[in-house]
């Protein structure tokens, strides 16, 4: 009942915030055609100021409009012109966006006479930023600035601007994309530094670079920084600079030969690699990494594990940006299935990387867990072919059902067919379709590929039994466990350990799924501040159960010493899980 009242109340707070917004003017009538800022980045003042230009076309007979400029921020409007006329009438406000539970400064031009300004206009922004906030937790990842290596992250993210925002995307929390559009950024520093940005970068000086994004994609993040220190190694085939900050540089002198043993096969598997030089960022970003066109952003943060600690994750999570560099980066898709040829096929070579490079048995566990991982939320998953990245279900079937059905067409049509398919089809940077892909295979391989599409890709379904030895996907549970995987998604959907924990006690264990029971009732103790139950039912998991839960069991009971300030002893639990070689992948910041 109070759980009802309160979603209620939190609909009527967000859509109010939505008429506040809307009131003070909108973004829905009008679209962005260009962008083009000019940064000047200032690192002794740590300040930025932006001369930002919108191309805007269909303003009908809107009088106000809203532009997004920047979130958490210190924000200064210094001048505003519409078709090179200053314009004085404007506001800059802020709102607590519930959504997202962050500032944001927007500002609203009004008194527009769109009858004497025609459908077209240019509006020329003019701010600044105080970048000294000292804050280096990265939570929302913009505008940050970090005094100790003048590092600074301005990030291009502005989820509403220039889109049509309804009010169901508000009360759903499905905010729109913002539309795509040309722009380019021109970024001046006051001393030498790095730019990073997802477009191409220019270099034109020391102090000078120009981003452009490709094919009008939105080209999330833009990253420039000042104390920057470079590594460089080298592979058969090219030089790689890792760039970091100077105080993180403790983190970086010592990688094993498997890392570039890995890119090695990457670019003999997929070809087409011209660069002599490749470069990789390794900063404090939220996401585990981005690729670039001449290199990557990497998560720092999976590089400070303890040297003690053999972990192979920060080298699989770098081959797998390095494959989206080199292939994700130049292949787009669209219509049906558009994920699989980006992250599916991204996701189905990190794993062949994995398996030539770190072997059979680390291979076979990653592809366990990740059937385990797809069967876990059926009866709230989506086919492939309608999926989208929005968690926590989105993102199981993006990066775990798409790779695995693609693996099952490799070994359909055998691995040396399809990866010299892959490189003559997908040679060239481009727009590509699924469907095309699988037709262009079944011509290619001579096979009869007529059905794979209704059975993997537009189905939800998945089959009971293995009727052909390329399967990997089948669902062989019982009902007692499809049940217990039921509440689990439930609690992935609804964060309610609570009914999840009621649930669990109220069952009876099984011992086809021990560790998995025993595994998510530690979660709710976890959940409910008991860490000593948390610890008790990790204690219980059984090695010779099920070795998914029982090594993500041990990682989460060593979590818990450590949260006891246990250290060594959470270590040492850690330590065993990489001496299995169990590929645990949360563990930044050991």
């Amino acid at each position: 009942m109070f759980k009802n009242i309160f979603i209620y109340f939190k609909l009527l707070y967000r859509y109010f915030v939505y008429r506040c917004i809307e009131g003070k003017g909108s973004n829905t009538y009008f679209t962005i055609q260009n962008r083009k800022f000019n940064l000047d980045i200032d690192f002794n003042k740590k300040a930025l100021r932006n001369k930002a230009i919108y191309n805007i076309k269909s303003l009908k007979n809107r009088k106000k409009i809203t532009f997004w400029i920047g979130f958490q921020e210190s924000v200064k409007i210094e001048r505003v012109k519409i078709n090179n006329i200053d314009h004085s009438n404007f506001k800059l406000y802020s709102v607590i966006v519930p959504i997202f539970s962050f500032r944001v400064n927007y500002l609203v031009l009004n008194k527009i006479d769109n009858r004497k300004m025609g459908e077209n206009i240019e509006v020329i922004i003019e701010y600044s930023i105080e970048m000294a906030n000292n804050r280096d937790d990265f939570s929302t990842m913009l505008e940050n600035y970090i005094i100790e290596d003048e590092f600074h992250l301005y990030c291009l993210w502005y989820p509403i601007m220039g889109s049509c925002l309804t009010i169901r995307d508000i009360l759903s929390g499905n905010i729109p994309s913002a539309i795509k559009c040309p722009f380019e950024i021109k970024v001046n520093l006051s001393k030498e530094g790095i730019v990073i940005g997802e477009g191409k970068v220019i270099k034109e000086s020391e102090k000078t670079y120009i981003i452009r994004n490709f094919h009008d994609e939105l080209n999330d993040i833009f990253i420039c920084g000042g104390a920057i220190n470079k590594i460089v190694y080298s592979s058969r085939d090219f030089n790689i600079n890792f760039y970091f900050r100077i105080s993180q540089q403790k983190h970086f002198d010592n990688f094993s030969e498997e890392l570039f043993d890995g890119m090695d096969y990457i670019v003999k598997s997929l070809g087409n690699f011209e660069l002599d030089d490749f470069n990789v960022y390794c900063i404090p970003i939220i996401a585990g990494g981005y690729g670039l066109y001449h290199g990557l952003l990497i998560n720092e943060n999976y590089f400070k594990v303890s040297s003690e600690l053999n972990n192979y994750y920060k080298y699989t999570l770098l081959w797998h940006e390095f494959i989206h560099h080199w292939w994700g980066n130049r292949i787009s898709s669209e219509d049906e299935g558009k994920y699989l040829l980006t992250e599916g096929m991204t996701i189905l070579f990190e794993w062949l990387t994995i398996r030539i490079i770190l072997g059979e048995e680390y291979f076979d566990l990653i592809i366990d867990s990740a059937v385990k991982d797809v069967l876990e939320i059926s009866g709230f998953d989506r086919s492939i072919a309608e999926a989208n990245r929005v968690p926590p279900f989105g993102n199981v079937i993006i990066y775990k059902k798409a790779p695995l059905v693609i693996y099952q067409l490799l070994n359909l049509v055998g691995e040396n067919v399809f990866i010299d398919y892959c490189k003559t089809f997908l040679e060239e940077p481009g727009c590509y379709k699924w469907e095309e892909f699988i037709e262009g295979l079944e011509d290619y391989s001579s096979r009869d590929l007529t059905n794979y599409n209704n059975i993997w890709i537009r189905e939800k379904s998945i089959p009971a039994y293995k009727w052909d030895r390329y399967i990997v996907l089948i669902d062989s549970r019982t009902e007692a466990e499809k049940d217990l995987d039921y509440h689990i998604s439930q609690y992935k959907k609804d964060n309610d350990h609570n009914k999840l924990y009621k649930y669990l006690v109220d069952q009876s264990v099984h011992n086809q799924f021990w560790n998995k029971y025993y595994y998510y009732l530690s979660k709710c103790y976890f959940k409910n501040k008991n860490i000593k139950k948390a610890k008790e039912c990790c204690d219980k998991l059984d090695k010779g159960c099920d070795i998914k839960y029982y090594w993500e069991g041990m990682y989460q009971k060593a979590k818990l010493e450590i949260m006891e300030d246990n250290i060594e002893k959470g270590l040492q639990i850690i330590k065993k899980i990489f001496q299995h070689s169990y590929p645990i992948q949360d563990t930044r910041g050991l």
